[in-house]
């Protein structure tokens, strides 16, 4: 016999998972993708179940739900930045080591189902939650590459997801994500080899963007960012 309290929890997963379909159906109409901002295990089951295209942050996430992200096509955008960032910066904020202590713990998982999402064939891709607190954008999505390495991918499969299997997922219409003629040419020019470290990437370069070069040095001042 269910309790009250079960039925309930049974009634809000319904309409949650039900609210997502809608949501993905109703952007399928317009020919619109569907990216979910989830974290904890039940935040990630109603995006999957609901078909979005992908699961940002999905903190918490299980092997189950990543072999059915997989089965799905849903890709997944982890961003440790954000949550990396006040492990690092503990003594900033006021975090104290209980608090440190459970975030290296949440650093640590995530980075493990990262691997295991690698290792099975999920659509990997890299963004950082840019503007949330400490992570300004650019300059925060090379801090994720390197968090992404740090957790065990090689620095080819980090720099994939940040290009060629983003572009693959999102279909994007304009001719972006590959080196081929009659694509933009958006690339990286640099002297420091990325496949040793995606951390090289942080230092001096020139980025051509749809043929303008743009010289960036070895550091970059994040304010207005």
């Amino acid at each position: 016999m269910r309790t009250p309290a079960a039925s309930w929890l049974r009634y809000r997963t319904q309409r949650r998972t039900l609210w997502a379909e809608q949501l993905v159906t109703a952007a399928g109409r317009c020919a619109r993708q569907t990216f979910a901002h989830a974290s904890g295990t039940e935040g990630v089951e109603h995006a999957i179940l609901g078909g979005v295209t992908t699961v940002e942050h999905g903190f918490f996430i299980t092997r189950d739900q990543l072999a059915r992200m997989r089965d799905r096509q849903i890709g997944w955008v982890p961003t440790f930045a954000p949550v990396a960032l006040q492990r690092d910066q503990a003594s900033k904020l006021g975090w104290d080591a209980e608090v440190v202590s459970h975030l290296e713990r949440i650093v640590a998982g995530h980075g493990e189902m990262l691997c295991r999402a690698q290792e099975i064939g999920v659509f990997v891709l890299a963004g950082s939650d840019a503007g949330s607190c400490g992570v300004p954008h650019g300059l925060g999505l090379l801090d994720e590459l390197v968090h992404m390495e740090t957790a065990g991918l090689s620095p080819l499969a980090v720099i994939r997801s940040a290009t060629a299997a983003s572009a693959r997922l999102l279909g994007f219409p304009d001719p972006i994500g590959r080196i081929a003629p009659g694509h933009r040419a958006r690339m990286i020019l640099t002297d420091h080899d990325p496949l040793q470290t995606v951390a090289n990437l942080r230092k001096e370069k020139t980025v051509l963007f749809d043929g303008e070069a743009i010289d960036c040095p070895d550091r970059l001042d994040p304010g207005g960012l």
